[in-house]
């Protein structure tokens, strides 16, 4: 069925036919109120409206004079110089074996406050899955580290890390861990 609103053709031009009337606008009878229109609401007003801002007769406005800042406060970025002493220390560690046929992940590093850069090397035969908690670190949601070394995995978080082993045998694994120490 055609669309009944949609009209196809040239459209026909007649000149013989106004264009429409001029509209003429409102006016209203009597005062007219701020922000109320011409009702009074029974209420008969007892004062002229306030004057409209841009009006002539308003009252000057005086400005408060701009007080000096406060001084900048001292700031000591601490990335570029600190007392502390950058340290590294590198561990060893093995996957738990599978029980049965369950993997069970183990936590191969803590979590450290001071810790600024943690890498993992895989030094076994299988590939290791590696996660933030203990649910992560399996095939379904760990961050796969191919075997033999060939990669190494740069963590940045001072979370935990828990590592569990592809086929459920026991893997040897590395981690270099840099930290601070305060002097």
């Amino acid at each position: 069925m055609p669309n009944p609103f949609f009209k196809l053709g040239t459209p026909v031009q007649n000149d013989e036919e106004p264009l429409g009337e001029v509209p003429i606008p409102e006016q209203y009878v009597g005062q007219n109120y701020a922000y109320r229109g011409t009702e009074t609401h029974g209420v008969a007003p007892t004062e002229e409206p306030s004057p409209s801002p841009g009006n002539d007769q308003a009252v000057p406005v005086e400005f408060e004079e701009p007080t000096e800042p406060p001084p900048p406060v001292p700031v000591r970025i601490v990335t570029e110089e600190s007392d502390a002493q950058q340290r590294f220390r590198v561990i060893r560690g093995i996957t738990s074996a599978a029980v049965g046929t369950v993997t069970i992940p183990i936590q191969a590093f803590g979590p450290m406050h001071n810790r600024r850069a943690l890498k993992i090397f895989n030094l076994g035969t299988v590939t290791l899955w590696f996660g933030h908690e203990q649910q992560a670190a399996t095939k379904a949601g760990g961050f796969p580290i191919l075997a033999n070394g060939s990669e190494a995995l740069d963590y940045s978080q001072d979370s935990a890390i828990w590592v569990s082993s592809d086929d459920g045998t026991a893997q040897p694994y590395a981690i270099l861990v840099q930290y601070e120490t305060e002097t």
